[in-house]
């Protein structure tokens, strides 16, 4: 059994909620990049935050990860946000955090 004795995760997820209202989501989705998903705590609390105020416009999320045990521990996190909002496209990678520049929109 795990037990988290602290509020950093909740702490960090509101403020990056805080955040929302100074971004100007562009179609055709609103994208996200998370370079350190761990356990998909903090994600899945901003992606609910999220669907509060983009309701109706799709998600491009994408999260890297080290360890495959805390990618199959997000993958347990967020089947109640592709319920919530199932415009969503997830994709998790263990890729180095170096390589990232492949995930840029391409210029059409």
């Amino acid at each position: 059994m795990f037990v988290n004795t602290c509020s950093e995760k909740r702490v960090v997820s509101e403020r990056i909620a805080l955040e929302l209202d100074q971004i100007h989501p562009r179609p055709p989705a609103v994208r996200v990049f998370d370079a350190g998903v761990g356990d998909g705590t903090v994600l899945a609390r901003v992606l609910r935050s999220m669907h509060q105020r983009y309701e109706h416009l799709p998600y491009y999320v994408v999260g890297k990860e080290i360890s495959l045990e805390d990618i199959r521990l997000t993958l347990e996190t967020l089947p109640d946000r592709f319920h919530e909002h199932p415009s969503m496209v997830i994709a998790l990678t263990n890729l180095t955090i170096t390589r990232p520049h492949i995930f840029r929109q391409a210029r059409l």
